[in-house]
């Protein structure tokens, strides 16, 4: 009984790297350290608030405005360096955290972050974005 307990309790960890919430704070530290920055909002999102410096632009949704894992997923790999942590953002924390958690189930050996309260929150607290 103990075993399963201890599996059930442990067993995710081993599986899956830490999946982490991250305030501005944090992401400012990850972007000294070069983390890729990934800003999943839409191309009309982008454009009305602009976009911290040096994200990646890969939306969630396509043209059709529908989100396709798959879709999404080779273009994310195409543009993505494999080889540094990743930091995702959006408008409210929402979306960056779903697709967060979809990475982390097919790429668990990836350290990935979320930004907890979005791009509206970083703005709001005067960090500095650039024009789309």
């Amino acid at each position: 009984m103990r075993f399963l307990f201890f599996l059930i309790l442990f067993l995710p960890k081993v599986l899956y790297a830490d999946l982490m919430s991250v305030g501005n704070y944090e992401l400012n530290i990850l972007i000294k350290r070069g983390v890729n920055i990934i800003d999943v909002r839409t191309p009309e999102e982008w454009k009305k608030t602009g976009i911290i410096n040096n994200s990646l632009l890969i939306s969630l949704v396509n043209k059709k405005n529908k989100f396709i894992f798959e879709e999404w997923y080779n273009d994310f790999s195409q543009k993505v360096d494999f080889n540094k942590p990743l930091a995702f953002v959006c408008a409210t924390g929402v979306r960056s955290h779903y697709i967060s958690r979809l990475l982390n189930k097919k790429l668990p050996e990836l350290q990935i972050y979320n930004l907890t309260n979005g791009i509206n929150y970083w703005i709001k607290s005067g960090n500095s974005v650039h024009s789309y």
